[in-house]
């Protein structure tokens, strides 16, 4: 074929819309198909998922000592009391309560 026939070709089908022509996917040699890849790594998430991730990391790299890790889940004011209430029932009663309430047995 030669230069005018290509051209003529080209004029025969119209003028395109487009600067770029489609290529069809062909698996030959060469020509590698790419899978969808998983993005996840570059999404930009918000913030508080930024520092728990940072946090989670950073405890890791230090290796805190189990005496002062135990401090990192405390519990709020409102848990505390309720805590404290359950335990009061629990409390050890003095020596001579003790002696007292044993001989009224």
């Amino acid at each position: 074929m030669t230069k005018n026939a290509t051209i003529n070709y080209k004029n025969e089908l119209g003028p395109s819309t487009c600067d770029y022509e489609k290529r069809v996917k062909s698996s030959n040699i060469g020509r590698k198909i790419f899978f969808k890849r998983d993005l996840t790594r570059f999404v930009k998430w918000p913030k508080y998922i930024r520092i728990q991730r940072q946090r989670r990391i950073f405890c890791q790299k230090l290796k805190i000592p189990p005496a002062i890790f135990q401090f990192t889940r405390t519990l709020d004011k409102n848990m505390t009391n309720q805590l404290f209430q359950l335990l009061s029932g629990y409390k050890k009663t003095g020596i001579l309560k003790n002696n007292t309430s044993l001989k009224k047995i």
